[in-house]
């Protein structure tokens, strides 16, 4: 098993080296679940499904190349600890704490989805924190 670690332009796609995000043989096998989306420091992993020779990438500048399983399981280990992290809101039941305990202020000029890491880092009701979990295809 082989696969790529792909350092990418969100705005342009501009993949490092050119690579082409299209190549039926370089499978982001989770999809977006395999992309950490952050402006300049953005990347993805990609299964490679065919004999291709990986010495070419090996010293450029935005490739990595990995080789095994266990490789590709630390990049994506990796992956998950780089992707922000995700808060279930449950609206009626937060709203509902805040009010209990005269916090509505925390929401002033914010939007629940902006003041979820905050209002869960305070133990409001309806608030839940979760990590991204990230496909794998040998699950």
């Amino acid at each position: 098993m082989k696969a790529m670690k792909i350092h990418f332009d969100v705005h342009t796609g501009k993949r490092a080296e050119g690579l082409d995000p299209r190549d039926e043989n370089l499978q982001a096998y989770g999809g977006p679940g395999w992309q950490k989306l952050d402006g300049k420091n953005s990347y993805e992993i990609r299964l490679v499904q065919d004999d291709r020779d990986l010495s070419q990438y090996e010293d450029v500048e935005g490739v990595e190349v990995l080789r095994g399983e266990q490789e590709i399981e630390q990049a994506l280990q990796q992956l998950e600890q780089d992707k922000p992290d995700r808060y279930k809101i449950d609206k009626e039941v937060a709203i509902a704490d805040l009010q209990q305990k005269g916090e509505m202020h925390r929401l002033k000029r914010k939007t629940m989805r902006e003041a979820a890491p905050d209002l869960h880092q305070r133990g409001i009701a309806g608030i839940s924190k979760q990590k991204p979990e990230v496909p794998r295809p040998w699950s």
